[in-house]
């Protein structure tokens, strides 16, 4: 919906950054998830708060996901089984580092390692800035790199069209 009405907005022309608009809502949820998830594990709280902080990062993840996909297909169709096997490496490759990278801070206590890791994934989610303002600037200037592509694999035979 907030791309459609982007796109009315833009005289129907839809843009693939429209998309990422949807990130505004894991970029809020994740540090506060986080955060609940440390600090009522340290405060022992019921153990209710403790799923709610996962379901909402559940939820994040799931959405996280599908724009991230949906962002690198639109524009670039012809490479969508690359980009599903890079995405599926990034998010597990990140999934396997988070053990590793949190478990040190637990150290801290949990509230300060969970409440670390909840700013360090909002700096991170707020990529989705960068690539709203300039994704469009940056998918223009590597076009030709994604043309020179389309040609290579057309001339092996493996084109779609």
């Amino acid at each position: 919906m907030i791309a459609v009405r982007l796109a009315r907005r833009n005289g129907g022309i839809l843009e693939a950054e429209y998309r990422l608009w949807l990130y505004v809502y894991p970029t809020i949820v994740f540090p506060a998830a986080l955060i609940l998830w440390g600090v009522g594990a340290a405060h022992a709280i019921h153990w209710f708060g403790l799923a709610v902080a996962v379901f909402f990062l559940a939820t994040g993840q799931a959405i996280t996901i599908f724009t991230m996909i949906n962002y690198c297909i639109e524009p670039y169709s012809e490479l969508s089984s690359e980009a599903m096997v890079t995405i599926i490496v990034i998010r597990n490759s990140m999934a396997f580092s988070i053990g590793y990278i949190i478990t040190p801070w637990v150290k801290l206590g949990y509230s300060n390692a969970f409440i670390i890791a909840g700013f360090v994934s909002l700096a991170a989610s707020l990529v989705f800035l960068v690539m709203i303002v300039w994704g469009k600037r940056m998918r223009i200037m590597t076009s030709h790199l994604y043309q020179r592509f389309l040609a290579e694999r057309q001339a092996l035979g493996l084109s779609h069209s």
